[in-house]
């Protein structure tokens, strides 16, 4: 197979881009991070195995675009991996839903859905080796603002109403 097959193959599967921004997390079992992360709608989009062991050592995994992670197996300190981080998503969905689903699958729900001061809707999730994963939901009020005529006027007067 040449370049240009192997470019078409990739990008029949999933789009490649340069990502503007993604999180890389070290993980002591990347086949359970990666279990534990399509509980919240990831996928895997490329992984690789170390050539000895066979074991898996580094998944790249997407939500929706721009929604990336990376998970590399190495030392994790479950214990402090959740202090002074969380990384956040947009949902894109209803938070509600996102949480039933992901406790049905063995999720650890640390933060409950909840309504936020900023017109948000947010859960907080710990993945398995302590990581904390927010998602959020823009409220009503922000979605039909940014469908009315003037979207780009999200100022500090619109955040105060």
């Amino acid at each position: 197979m040449d370049n240009l097959d192997f470019k078409q193959k990739l990008s029949e599967q999933e789009e490649i881009y340069p990502m503007p921004i993604f999180c890389t997390l070290t993980v002591k079992n990347v086949n359970e991070a990666i279990d534990w992360y399509k509980a919240l709608g990831f996928r895997s989009i490329f992984a690789l195995s170390d050539p000895v062991t066979k074991e898996l050592n580094f998944a790249h995994l997407r939500r929706h675009k721009y929604q990336d992670i990376l998970l590399v197996k190495g030392q994790s300190n479950k214990e402090n991996n959740s202090h002074g981080i969380s990384i956040t998503f947009q949902a894109w969905t209803d938070i509600d839903s996102l949480t039933d689903t992901a406790r049905s699958n063995g999720a650890r729900i640390i933060v409950e859905p909840h309504n936020t001061p900023w017109n948000t809707r947010d859960v907080v999730f710990e993945d398995k080796d302590g990581y904390n994963i927010t998602f959020t939901y823009l409220s009503q009020k922000i979605v039909q603002h940014i469908l009315s005529d003037e979207p780009d006027k999200l100022d500090r007067e619109f955040w105060e109403k």
